[in-house]
């Protein structure tokens, strides 16, 4: 029973539901996303580490930018490699141009920090949420057609067509779950880019409004993933092979905060 545990562990975990479709993928955004990694750490360097050899001044608003533009970069590469692993349909020419779009907007995000223009750069930021919810509209229409269904089927055929098909609704729960999220960010950012555009408020202000609600997005969006959805799901921990998956999953996070906090100590 462990040795089968194990193997439905590997399988569920670890195996792509549609292994060609996440490898063209992932390696899709691995490109976008060195590239821009690739300019974020130029531009950082040039800001912080001027060739005059002043001392870097980190207590300003371009440094709160650059945090963001970090957390958008860690973001979009989690959520590409984790969702990935479960989806799959045939693949178009949008599911080349989101990822690629995204990389565009990521490089002109950060080249415009250096402008010191809070408008230009909540613009672009507000056109990548944007993105994100045109993104997860593609993911919804591409997860509901017949052959994701069938891939699906397939692939965890050895646990059952029960289990399959709580598990393929749990994941377009979630779904449903991260399109609310993202149109409630569509609304916030771009309110919050209209009133730096109409410069309602004094700059300082402005600059608050901004940061609380981008972070606090970015940090929902890092933290809230589909894995942590389906580990949470209580359709999906009545099977018993599923139940000792979490139960180990949780294990693990506890003795990496006990190793934590016993090397505070």
């Amino acid at each position: 029973m462990k040795s089968d545990n194990n193997v439905k562990l590997k399988t569920i975990l670890f195996d792509p539901v549609a292994p060609y479709y996440a490898d063209a993928l992932n390696t899709l955004s691995s490109v976008v996303q060195a590239l821009a990694l690739g300019i974020y750490g130029y531009e950082i360097t040039e800001y912080f580490f001027p060739k005059n050899g002043h001392i870097p001044d980190f207590l300003t608003f371009e440094t709160i930018q650059f945090g963001i533009m970090f957390l958008v970069v860690c973001v979009l590469w989690q959520r590409y490699i984790s969702h990935n692993q479960l989806y799959a349909w045939s693949l178009g020419a949008i599911d080349t141009m989101i990822p690629i779009a995204f990389g565009v907007l990521e490089v002109v995000s950060i080249l415009t920090i250096q402008t010191k223009n809070l408008n230009y750069f909540s613009f672009w930021f507000a056109c990548l949420i944007t993105l994100g919810l045109v993104g997860y509209l593609n993911t919804r229409r591409g997860f509901n057609t017949p052959i994701a269904r069938i891939t699906y089927e397939e692939h965890f055929a050895e646990y059952g067509e029960q289990f399959t098909n709580d598990l393929y609704l749990e994941v377009k729960q979630f779904e449903k779950k991260a399109l609310k999220e993202l149109a409630a960010a569509f609304v916030i950012m771009w309110l919050c880019d209209i009133i730096i555009y109409l410069n309602w408020f004094p700059k300082i202000v402005q600059k608050t409004i901004f940061s609380i609600f981008s972070v606090t997005i970015l940090m929902r969006l890092l933290y809230d993933n589909i894995w942590l959805h389906l580990f949470k799901s209580p359709k999906l921990n009545s099977y018993h092979f599923w139940a000792v998956i979490k139960k180990r999953q949780d294990a693990q996070r506890h003795n990496w905060f006990a190793f934590s906090n016993k090397s505070r100590k």
